[in-house]
């Protein structure tokens, strides 16, 4: 798009982020679809043991704060007054712990880290599958978690909220622990028909329901930007909405929003899917809410 063609653009701008395994990423984008900017910044891995993969989830707010503030610096004043929502997509499954201030007590733990093969063995089985639409295995943060609880007790008595990176990230920008059905859902904490955390899913996993995120249906606001950020990027304080993990956003928008249409898309990981308006689960699938309101994706 053209410095010309921006002049003669109208209607709201939408800065929509996306904090991954990687890096997180900004884009300014306007109704038409038509990308304004990009940015990103890279997040460090950190490997501690074999099998053992982790952020510290101050990079998670850093870069998204860096990548935010980079895109609007490059539009005029009047064009940020036009800057109506800012959305949320995240890599998946990963969590970490925080006190009351949004501290983190640990490093994250992140979706390719392998270290519950033990939790896996000793808590997976077909009816948490089918409860939770995620079958057994290294990915659901669950199994991770129940292996802090069973290796560092400490840190869960501690946390005043163990949440995922749309969790935190929320938290940075409107002061209030929330976050979106379809993100926290990574976990394999939810009964995920009930769209809500499962009693016996928390058990497992050594939290409990006050230490969660309060929850938002995909695609609503879940508050507004805090009034010293909206001020110091020069933005009104305007909604951050309910978004979701970062595979299936990347079905949306593909335009797979039909259970006729499926997805595959090459990142860090591969992933592929399908949407759907019925549950189902399958060993050869994991089930997740989706990001349009009612639907699940596989």
């Amino acid at each position: 798009m053209t410095k010309e063609d921006r002049r003669l653009s109208e209607g709201p701008l939408v800065v929509a982020i996306d904090s991954s395994t990687t890096s997180s990423k900004a884009i300014l984008v306007d109704a038409s679809g038509t990308v304004w900017h990009t940015a990103k910044r890279n997040i460090q891995l950190h490997t501690p043991a074999m099998d053992h993969y982790e952020h510290n989830p101050l990079r998670w707010w850093e870069s998204v704060y860096a990548v935010i503030g980079e895109v609007l610096s490059k539009i005029s004043a009047k064009d940020r007054e036009r800057v109506a929502a800012i959305g949320i997509t995240h890599q998946r499954e990963s969590f970490a712990p925080f006190d009351k201030d949004g501290r983190p007590l640990r490093n994250g733990i992140l979706w390719l880290d392998g270290r519950a093969t033990d939790q896996i063995r000793k808590y997976g089985n077909e009816h948490i599958h089918q409860l939770s639409g995620k079958p057994a295995g290294v990915t659901p943060g669950i199994y991770k978690m129940a292996w802090v609880k069973e290796n560092e007790p400490e840190v869960f008595k501690k946390a005043h909220k163990v949440v995922e990176v749309h969790g935190y990230i929320a938290f940075r920008l409107i002061g209030k622990w929330v976050s979106s059905q379809a993100a926290t859902d990574s976990l394999g904490l939810f009964d995920v028909q009930k769209r809500d955390y499962a009693p016996e899913l928390l058990e497992i996993a050594g939290v409990t329901r006050d230490q969660m995120a309060d929850l938002v249906e995909p695609s609503k606001p879940m508050g507004t930007l805090l009034p010293d950020l909206a001020a110091e990027w020069g933005i009104k304080e305007v909604p951050i909405i309910a978004g979701l993990g970062d595979g299936q956003a990347a079905g949306i928008g593909a335009a797979a929003t039909s259970p006729e249409v499926a997805f595959l898309n090459l990142g860090t990981a591969v992933n592929a899917g399908v949407e759907s308006p019925e549950y189902r689960y399958d060993p050869v699938f994991r089930t997740h809410v989706s990001g349009i309101p009612g639907n699940y994706v596989f």
